[in-house]
């Protein structure tokens, strides 16, 4: 849970899966190298041995690439000693494509070199053996990554903690592959633990602890076979919309935060003036908006630029948002996140073509995205906004769609510093910008549900009993201690024992419907057939409109299967379950969808309905689509033991008779490398 919401803050879960990369590396004095015949070749040109770089992957021949690379290591350092600049290995590597993948090792040495200053004096032969399946949407470059980097570290001395280990990894993912992922994948597979969820706050990476996958339930994941790839303009475009509606709501917060001045009581703004100030860090020169701007932006954007007015339609949830956004700014300011205005730059907000005149967000030209963020309301992070907050104040001022050009003359550059602005391609930014918002809330709603262990348990002795009763059979043997176990639960027994996590069940239910409506207009506007979702000219700055009543139900069924009665969501597990569907209707919305995966999910919705429709517990609750979307693999929750995996082994061979693929199924778990460590092979004479 959590996924592309991990470079927008959002708290995510992920479990390492038990299949693993190892790697294999050896240092060796320059004189005694063996080198290919090629480098030999190449070092007699120019004049003598040096040391050199020679890489081995098993199993190239899975995915069509080269199954060897090299590379100077000499070739990494300018002629004065100082590592070369990022982008210089990265346009190395795209000149061609099938040795492309060194940039996950080479990367990895340039990162440790510039950043650790580390040097290189032996050549090095690395022999890369990796079980995970790539372009599977399982972070099978994050594995590379942190096993190359964890390799080298241990073989030059060098010490790194667990974190800086996954923030290197990550860093050479987004500066040398060119890849613009967060975090949360390396940081999994450095800190991860078996049969444990890994609580990541992207803020910007922040473990809290670990959650236990409690003894009844099970995650599989099931490959579609439709190739994923996280540097794909798909997932860019997401990213790119995201940023673009961070730096259009903190526009709007800082308006809100001045111009709120004017209309708010001023004498008790003036007792909380530090509070109410304490907003992002301003650039020297302020920004003057006039009336008649407004009205020339929000004719192009839809009102997203548009000042805020104290009128009689907006002055309630001006109040309010204001209210809001100096609450958060506040608790910034309490946590060291935000820095504070010594004094409010001009005027306030006024009507008959006055300026209004607020801080600016600066150019992002140059930096790192953690220093933008510096420069943003809520800390930087869409995932700090709460949902109610988001409708109530700013929903109405992001546009569903802007063009490059667009967003860049009325905003300037956005705050991404692994991601550019094609001013020619029209992003979708409504979406993107919403998804982290709720998907924080989904992840936090999931987190409190799974590690209410006493209210499983509890609904598990609900479900024997219900079991009993109607003669479906209670428990089933554990294997492993010879205990018992529920082997299935009930929608009735799996409700009872919620207690005080009922509002949760009832929060989910209440943003289910919609979602729904996304993804079913999703679905109706751009069909399920498909292995990529397109983003189309809609009318920027529109609302959302209600699906249509006229809907066929086959529509609706390839979404969400048949209809489902509301107590559907009264029990742990379907609440946990139905985050999961929210969250893959989210990203669909997003244009992350892929026809493979919206049918995995389908076929587990159905065959969960279907048990219910049969008066049986069903066995599988939930499925969402993982990793960075557009293909790859799905996850998904169900009840442990034999009948969780009969109904997995069912959804596979439905989805084979209905693609002609048999997908790969992933289960069990690991632990991460840092858990592992290192060995070290010494050659006794």
């Amino acid at each position: 849970m959590g996924g592309i919401a991990d470079y927008s803050g959002s708290l995510v879960l992920q479990m390492p899966i038990a299949e693993a990369c190892h790697v294999a590396l050896q240092r060796h004095p320059v004189d005694k190298q063996h080198l290919w015949k090629h480098i030999q070749a190449r070092h007699d040109k120019l004049g003598g041995p040096r040391p050199a770089l020679s890489v081995v992957s098993y199993h190239a021949d899975d995915t069509n690439r080269a199954p060897t690379f090299d590379i100077d290591l000499d070739d990494l350092f300018e002629p004065d000693g100082t590592p070369i600049p990022y982008e210089s290995l990265r346009s190395y590597f795209k000149k061609d494509p099938a040795s492309s993948w060194g940039a996950y090792v080479a990367g990895c040495l340039l990162v440790l070199a510039r950043e650790k200053r580390l040097t290189y004096p032996d050549g090095i032969s690395i022999l890369v053996c990796s079980d995970v399946p790539e372009g599977k949407g399982v972070s099978s470059s994050a594995a590379l990554e942190v096993a190359v980097m964890s390799a080298t570290a241990a073989a030059h001395g060098v010490r790194l903690t667990e974190r800086e280990l996954a923030l290197l990894c990550q860093k050479a993912e987004n500066l040398v592959v060119g890849a613009p992922c967060g975090v949360m994948d390396q940081m999994t597979a450095a800190l991860g633990d078996a049969g444990q969820l890994l609580p990541l706050l992207c803020q910007p990476a922040e473990v809290q602890g670990g959650v236990p996958i409690p003894p009844q339930v099970r995650f599989w994941g099931i490959d579609s076979g439709i190739r994923h790839h996280v540097g794909g303009s798909d997932y860019k475009s997401v990213r790119v919309g995201t940023f673009m509606g961070l730096k259009i709501i903190s526009e709007a917060a800082h308006k809100l935060q001045f111009s709120g001045r004017s209309s708010l009581d001023r004498a008790a703004s003036a007792t909380r003036s530090t509070s109410s100030a304490a907003v992002l860090t301003a650039a020297a020169t302020p920004v003057h908006i006039s009336q008649a701007a407004d009205s020339r932006q929000g004719s192009r954007s839809g009102g997203a630029a548009a000042a805020v007015r104290d009128t009689p339609t907006h002055g309630d949830q001006q109040r309010n948002a204001v209210a809001a956004v100096q609450q958060q700014y506040a608790h910034q300011q309490q946590m060291g996140t935000v820095s504070v205005l010594e004094s409010p730059v001009a005027s306030a907000a006024g009507s008959g073509g006055q300026a209004i005149t607020y801080p600016a967000l600066g150019d992002s030209a140059s930096g790192t995205t953690e220093h933008y963020r510096l420069k943003c309301a809520f800390g930087g992070y869409l995932a700090n906004i709460s949902p109610s907050q988001y409708q109530d104040a700013f929903e109405s001022q992001v546009p569903s769609h802007l063009t490059g050009s667009e967003f860049l003359e009325l905003y300037g550059p956005h705050l991404d510093s692994v991601t550019s602005i094609d001013p020619s391609v029209q992003y979708a930014v409504r979406e993107p910008t919403a998804h982290p918002i709720h998907e924080n809330f989904r992840v936090n709603s999931f987190r409190a549900l799974l590690t209410a262990a006493d209210v499983l348990c509890d609904a598990a002795t609900a479900a024997v009993a219900e079991d009993s009763k109607c003669g479906l059979g209670a428990t089933e043997a554990n294997s492993e201690d010879g205990s018992t176990r529920p082997a299935a639960l009930s929608t009735a027994g799996a409700a009872t024992g919620l207690g005080s996590l009922t509002a949760a069940a009832v929060a989910a239910a209440d943003a289910a419907t919609a979602m729904e409506q996304l993804a079913l207009q999703h679905a109706a506007a751009e069909g399920l057939s498909s292995t990529s979702q397109q983003h189309t000219a809609a009318g920027r700055g529109s609302h959302r409109t209600p699906f249509s009543s006229n809907a066929s139900q086959q529509q609706r069924e390839q979404i969400h299967g048949p209809a489902q009665p509301p107590a559907a969501l009264l029990g742990p597990l379907e609440t946990l379950g139905e985050l999961m569907f929210q969250s893959h209707a989210s990203y669909s919305a997003c244009g992350l969808g892929s026809g493979g995966t919206n049918r995995l999910v389908n076929i587990v919705r159905k065959h969960m309905l279907a048990a219910r429709g049969a008066g049986k517990a069903p066995a599988l609750y939930g499925a969402k689509i993982t990793g960075g979307g557009c293909g790859g693999t799905v996850c998904v929750l169900g009840l442990a033991g034999s009948a969780g995996q009969a109904a997995v082994d069912d959804v596979v061979k439905q989805y084979q008779q209905e693609t002609g693929y048999t997908p790969f199924v992933f289960g069990g778990s690991s632990i991460g490398a840092a858990r592992f460590g290192h060995l070290r092979l010494l050659r006794w004479k």
